[in-house]
């Protein structure tokens, strides 16, 4: 079996999901691992097949709108509209080299970086696929969002509010930009306002890179 893992962004994006790769190839899979070209060398250290995509995060943080999203003061709505300036004119040229590296593959692993592009080619392709998160995304009542600036346990109800703002600051200033991708390179239906709360309805397999002595699983996640 063919796995293609679609890995944009820093190395704490693409060193985890290598140490997953690798595993997977011991286990008899045939790994294709998609990133940035500046990564080339750790991927080719690893033994896995790389694929180059355009998406050079370093390029990112060394702009002025990076610099301004990282000296944001953990404001995480002042970090996204920084960093959106100069990722969302990314977002073709990186989705179109995604797409070329899994038209091979039988499944399609993704982060959470990649989960929009991964998760529009699969559909296109129709293939299994399988997303990967470094921080809890499923809304909970247990605990605040890991990206609200909100670290205290606010109650149930207002734990899981939290969870709203994400769906809000990380899909907004991409939607147009994914759309227009998503029509003109896969002729797929543009995704609506709610895209990440129906995405999520969808149940598909997740897998979290966390133990649960770290994040114990809530009992309200499925």
């Amino acid at each position: 079996m063919k796995i293609t893992i679609l890995a944009p962004g820093s190395r704490g994006d693409v060193q985890p999901m290598l140490a997953f790769g690798m595993r997977l190839q011991a286990a008899g899979y045939d790994i294709r691992f998609a990133t940035d070209a500046s990564f080339e060398t750790l991927v080719s250290n690893c033994e896995l097949e790389f694929f180059p995509i355009r998406f050079d995060m370093k390029k990112i943080f060394e702009s002025e709108a990076g610099k301004a999203g990282l000296e944001s003061g953990g404001n995480p709505i002042s970090m996204i509209r920084n960093f959106s300036r100069v990722i969302a004119p990314m977002v073709y040229q990186t989705g179109t080299d995604c797409y070329a590296a899994c038209e091979e593959a039988d499944t399609i692993i993704y982060t959470m970086m990649s989960s929009g592009v991964g998760f529009s080619i699969a559909e296109k392709l129709k293939r299994p696929d399988i997303v990967t998160f470094f921080q809890p995304q499923h809304p909970t009542k247990a605990f605040p969002s890991p990206f609200s600036p909100i670290r205290h346990n606010l109650g149930s109800f207002f734990n899981k509010m939290t969870q709203t703002m994400p769906d809000l600051i990380f899909w907004w200033p991409y939607r147009s930009v994914f759309n227009q991708w998503r029509q003109e390179r896969l002729n797929l239906p543009p995704l609506g306002i709610n895209y990440p709360k129906w995405y999520r309805s969808l149940k598909k397999p997740t897998l979290y890179s966390f133990s649960s002595n770290v994040v114990p699983k809530p009992s309200d996640w499925g």
